[in-house]
């Protein structure tokens, strides 16, 4: 487990943010292993049917206990290199716009740090009387299309967006 001190320690003064604690886990599915904060774990069959009513959604599906913040994971069988990553993040960006044309979508960005470089953008959107970012990132496994989404409420935006980059640069390949 590894502490984060910088924004996050609640004890700081002035301090307004959570303490968040990070915990290692693996994901079999994609044979990754990445640190995530502790308060996230997998979703249950009940829960996954209650926000992902849904064929096709992701397996591997984490949520804090209320469900306000949620990450996910998919690896597609879809041929992806390191080079086309910023490529693949703006056809998902597009695909996106075309699903959710009345949410606003960011610009596509590169996140360089870490194993592999990461592509991502976010929508602000409302989820149940809350208003969110949803963040899509892209990045290749095993040369494979990698996608993290990851939901939290907009008062929290400063403290997940470190968080999230921190996650990307957890992330690495492992032996399935």
């Amino acid at each position: 487990m590894i502490f984060m001190k910088a924004q996050y320690n609640q004890k700081t003064e002035s301090s307004i943010q959570d303490t968040i604690i990070l915990k290692k886990i693996k994901l079999d599915e994609a044979g990754v292993i990445i640190k995530i904060p502790e308060e996230l774990s997998f979703m249950d069959k009940v829960k996954k049917d209650s926000f992902y009513p849904y064929e096709n959604r992701p397996e591997m599906i984490l949520s804090d206990s209320e469900g306000k913040v949620q990450i996910s994971f998919q690896l597609f069988d879809k041929e992806l290199r390191k080079d086309q990553t910023m490529q693949a993040v703006e056809e998902v960006r597009k695909c996106t716009g075309f699903l959710y044309p009345w949410n606003a979508l960011s610009p596509s960005y590169m996140h360089w740090s870490g194993e592999c470089p990461v592509g991502w953008f976010f929508m602000k959107m409302e989820l149940n009387n809350m208003s969110v970012y949803h963040i899509k990132a892209v990045r290749t496994v095993r040369e494979k299309l990698f996608l993290i989404t990851m939901t939290y409420p907009e008062a929290e935006y400063l403290k997940w967006q470190i968080v999230l980059k921190y996650i990307f640069d957890t992330l690495q390949e492992v032996d399935k």
